[in-house]
């Protein structure tokens, strides 16, 4: 990802405007991962929100829509498998929000954060252009 600081991705085989303007939730506890990932996000004239940890990720999810959420799997207070699993139990609307699980790949995480909600999965350090394409996946534009 540091490659993403001299270039903060422009991503190689789509527009970057293809998305609109994006609300994105971020819930990353490391500063400097919520840096690199958000000058990513702002790049692409997303707008993000940074939480660090899952407690204030359910806070946020309830005050405020968002187009999809980015979750880091091990934070403090209140984890990303656990915070997954409450929103996906959820019986409101954000129940169905996108969520792309972040986390350093270890071997049955893959599996792991699909089976408790996660649409995806994107281990770190990660290329933006992977990230915009599943962001093209998963997130479903209404313009």
């Amino acid at each position: 990802m540091e490659s993403s600081l001299h270039n903060p991705a422009q991503p190689n085989d789509v527009s970057k405007n293809e998305l609109g303007n994006l609300r994105v939730l971020l819930a990353e506890d490391n500063e400097i991962n919520q840096f690199l990932i958000n000058t990513i996000l702002e790049s692409w004239n997303f707008t993000v929100d940074t939480v660090e940890n899952g407690l204030l990720a359910l806070e946020h999810l309830s005050q405020h829509t968002y187009d999809v959420v980015l979750m880091d799997i091990q934070m403090p207070e209140m984890g990303g498998y656990e915070t997954i699993t409450r929103i996906r139990a959820s019986d409101t609307s954000i129940s169905s929000i996108p969520i792309i699980a972040l986390t350093a790949h270890t071997p049955g995480e893959t599996a792991k954060c699909l089976s408790v909600g996660a649409d995806a999965y994107l281990s770190k350090p990660f290329e933006p252009e992977d990230l915009y394409k599943l962001l093209q996946l998963h997130v479903k534009r209404t313009t």
